[in-house]
């Protein structure tokens, strides 16, 4: 889709933004979701592969990179939520997502390139460093029901052993 995009600004000889969503679990290594988190990883590279295409030819290419967000994913799917702690996790509304993916698109402050790490509050959002980063750091970085997941995923290997023949 993004080459296509590409294909469109540059034959219109228009500048323009292309925004990818990754997320915070780029950041971070998890035997829970390791495919998601190797995907989101790619497209980060990616993202930042593409930023001298600005200089080239006026198209940035950004991405956002959420927390936890309260969304169907999540909220009609009872299975995933027990990995959330209501009480003490914090789910991003949609709605601060949007507000970063709008200040990444539209604030040049953000170059080409640039992963916005959002998953705080109150708009506290953070560029991901493409080395040393410190990691996924605002309140919907992290859920406190880890262990639920990691429970699961042992079941499903326990489950699996010895079935090869």
């Amino acid at each position: 889709m993004t080459r296509l995009a590409i294909r469109k600004m540059l034959a219109a000889n228009q500048p323009g933004v292309i925004l990818h969503v990754s997320s915070i679990g780029a950041q971070k290594a998890s035997i829970i979701t390791p495919l998601y988190q190797a995907g989101k990883s790619a497209l980060n590279t990616f993202v930042r592969g593409m930023a001298d295409l600005h200089k080239m030819a006026g198209i940035r290419i950004v991405a956002v990179a959420p927390g936890i967000i309260k969304s169907p994913l999540f909220t009609d799917h009872p299975e995933v939520m027990r990995y959330i702690d209501e009480t003490k996790d914090c789910m991003l509304e949609p709605a601060a997502v949007a507000r970063g993916m709008l200040a990444v698109a539209t604030d040049l402050r953000y170059p080409a390139g640039t992963i916005l790490e959002v998953a705080d509050i109150d708009d506290n959002w953070r560029v991901v460093s493409m080395l040393n980063d410190p990691g996924p750091t605002g309140k919907a970085a992290w859920s406190s029901n880890k262990n639920v997941a990691l429970e699961d995923v042992k079941k499903v290997i326990d489950g699996e052993k010895g079935l090869a023949k």
